[in-house]
């Protein structure tokens, strides 16, 4: 399991806390006691948000530090609100950089997080609403995971959780050998209801050999699955006119302003 990796580094370093000081006074005594009681086995995702609240967190850094791979193992047995403990984590851990790095914890938990995320390039399924006169469909879970990486809490852009996209890509979309990770390069490249995530992105798809390796598994699928040839369909045609011979491909630099 990825977490067990963090907890090596992070029991050589921290013990659990006895207590937690609330640096910034948001929370009752009954709370702070309650979270400490709790047995780590036994926590959920409402104790993990307020230990690591970007702000007001339920501790210091030394005592919050103790839980962060109790917070990622939450994440990685993928619970129905994994997505806010790791929306709440990439906060805390942006804010806390500087002791992260200190302690080799800023690199490890993008290392552990890529491996875990990246499982959602291993499948790629269509939720899907069909009828005679409107189809509407999308990736069922990885959009949310990917989303999730590249802003934390709301809107921000997450320094963390960029890296963690960037490993992702990199490992996964170096070889398009599988209809999962070709759909995920196409869809995250091109779909019009999804933002440009990253700019090795653009540069895969303008590389002629992987761009036609993905749309040749993609095609594949297709055949077999009409819901994917809905879906797809359009979305090739776009690809296609994008690289057309005689046409301009948009540049890479062009795809993301923000630092990818």
């Amino acid at each position: 399991m990825e977490w067990e990796r963090l907890k090596t580094i992070v029991e050589a370093l921290y013990k659990r806390p006895k207590q937690l000081s609330d640096p910034s006074s948001d929370f009752s005594q009954e709370e702070l006691d309650a979270l400490i009681a709790t047995p780590d086995e036994a926590m959920v995702c409402y104790d993990f948000m307020c230990i690591f609240q970007t702000f007001c967190p339920a501790g210091c850094y030394e005592e919050c530090a103790y839980f962060i791979p109790l917070a990622v193992k939450y994440i990685e047995t993928n619970c129905s609100d994994a997505l806010s403990v790791l929306d709440c984590l990439l906060g805390w851990m942006d804010e806390n950089r500087e002791q992260l790095k200190r302690d080799n914890l800023w690199m490890a938990a993008a290392s552990c997080l890529c491996q875990i995320i990246g499982r959602e390039m291993l499948r790629f399924e269509l939720e899907a609403v069909a009828s005679d006169s409107h189809f509407w469909a999308y990736p069922n879970s990885g959009r949310e995971w990917f989303d999730t990486l590249r802003r934390s809490e709301g809107a921000r852009p997450s320094a963390l959780g960029l890296i963690v996209l960037g490993m992702i890509f990199r490992e996964h979309f170096s070889h398009i050998n599988s209809y999962p990770v070709a759909a995920w390069l196409v869809y995250l490249g091109t779909h019009t209801l999804t933002f440009p995530y990253h700019v090795y992105l653009a540069a895969r798809l303008a590389d002629t050999a992987t761009r036609e390796a993905a749309c040749r598994l993609i095609r594949a699928k297709c055949r077999e699955d009409a819901v994917c040839a809905r879906f797809w369909t359009p979305l090739l045609d776009e690809l296609a006119t994008r690289y057309a011979p005689h046409g301009r491909p948009q540049a890479a630099g062009d795809q993301n302003r923000e630092g990818f």
